[in-house]
């Protein structure tokens, strides 16, 4: 091509790093401007979330954004590379600008605190009905095999009316035993051929007449003889009322000798004992008892004879069992069997005969023992029975004499039985 034609040659453009038109610079200032924003909004929820100090990502961003404006790159591209630099480089120390107070945070965000995670309740445990403790069972005492037994007769007498006591324990009461022994008394029952045959041993030679059942009545000129089962009677007209009286000793043996021609009292008969003796009557009484149970405050079981002037037996009132059956009682709890004694349900019985002043007396009795006794429950026409009594053994000291006398308190032991008579 020729350019002498006249025409002068087009002048050659140079361009500018983002064109010389106002739309470039304008897009630029914009983009500019939404990097710093960017950078900005993620300082801020950086510093929400991990609680940083917001002057490092400041700084970073704007040191990423002068680097990239100065090398003539994408003010995009720029903001990328700061944003990056704060994720994933810390700044050295030596970099570290103060940085510039906080704007007041929106009202409406970002929020004032982060929204705390909810929390899921406990949850409430159910209370449980309350659970019954199980009540102490309190066994109750056994009965033997008489089942329940009839009241237990007291012995009278005693010194309750004239003795008044107050009472102190001085002795455990878990020291009581828990059981003891009831005896079933088993009466004979004599046949008419048995009764004749006794009689005549006795020397009483007369008819046996039949009153009843086991019944019997003999009438002779020595004498008569009542037989039943709870009650033998006999009764002499063949004795000497006058003369001397046997020793004691004496007196026992011809009592035991009679008792065994007669066969009314078998092999468990002790070995007698004089209870009374009067000269002026010509009168010595022996008493016999079972063997066991011992001691027995009840007049049955026992053989009584009189022994008259020369060793003849006048009088003999017996009642004797034939046999004693035996069956374990369960006994009043403790606490029970003291509260028997401290009310007056008991018997007492102390020997005041050596006191120095007359009655009535008062006095405070400590106790420091027991033992037990005997005595009668029911009666021959029904069941009969031999039934324990505990007896509280201890001291009393007399008020008015200042005196120390042994006393004695005799109350019903077992569970398994009605109120005591007498």
């Amino acid at each position: 091509m020729s350019y002498d034609s006249g025409r002068r040659p087009p002048p050659r453009v140079r361009t500018r790093p983002y064109g010389s038109s106002q739309r470039a610079v304008a897009i630029a200032l914009a983009v500019l401007g939404v990097s710093i924003f960017l950078a900005a909004f993620f300082l801020i929820l950086d510093r929400i979330r991990d609680d940083d100090d917001p002057g490092l990502a400041v700084v970073a961003t704007s040191t990423a954004t002068s680097d990239a404006a100065s090398a003539g790159g994408d003010p995009t591209e720029a903001s990328a590379a700061a944003i990056a630099s704060t994720t994933s480089r810390p700044m050295p120390t030596s970099e570290l600008v103060p940085p510039s107070p906080s704007p007041a945070p929106s009202a409406t965000f970002p929020p004032e605190s982060p929204t705390p995670t909810p929390v899921a309740e406990e949850p409430t445990a159910t209370p449980e009905p309350p659970v019954d403790e199980p009540t102490a069972v309190v066994e109750e005492p056994f009965a033997g095999e008489f089942g329940d037994l009839p009241p237990a007769i007291l012995p009278s007498g005693g010194v309750s009316q004239s003795l008044t006591l107050t009472y102190e324990l001085g002795m455990s009461l878990t020291d009581l035993p828990a059981s003891s022994w009831v005896y079933l008394l088993e009466w004979p029952i004599y046949s008419l051929e048995e009764v004749q045959a006794i009689a005549q041993q006795l020397g009483l030679f007369a008819e046996v007449v039949e009153e009843g059942v086991g019944v019997y009545r003999v009438s002779a000129d020595s004498g008569t003889l009542f037989v039943s089962p709870a009650e033998i009677v006999y009764a002499s007209a063949d004795f000497e009322p006058s003369g001397d009286l046997l020793d004691d000793a004496t007196a026992i043996q011809v009592a035991a000798g009679w008792l065994a021609t007669s066969g009314f009292t078998g092999g468990n008969a002790d070995g007698g004992t004089v209870v009374s003796r009067d000269d002026e009557l010509g009168r010595t009484v022996v008493d016999f008892r079972p063997v066991e149970p011992v001691p027995n405050l009840a007049p049955t079981p026992s053989a009584t004879l009189t022994v008259g002037p020369g060793g003849a037996v006048m009088e003999a009132r017996i009642h004797w069992p034939s046999n004693l059956v035996a069956s374990e009682y369960g006994l009043r709890p403790p606490n029970e069997l003291w509260q028997l004694m401290i009310e007056g349900y008991g018997v007492l019985d102390a020997d005041t005969s050596a006191l120095s002043a007359g009655p009535p007396w008062t006095g405070a009795a400590t106790i420091t023992d027991y033992t037990f006794a005997y005595t009668l429950a029911g009666s021959p026409a029904n069941q009969q029975f031999l039934v324990p009594l505990l007896v509280f053994l201890g001291e009393a000291t007399i008020n008015e004499t200042g005196e120390v006398i042994p006393v004695e308190i005799a109350v019903p032991s077992v569970y398994h039985q009605a109120g005591p008579l007498g």
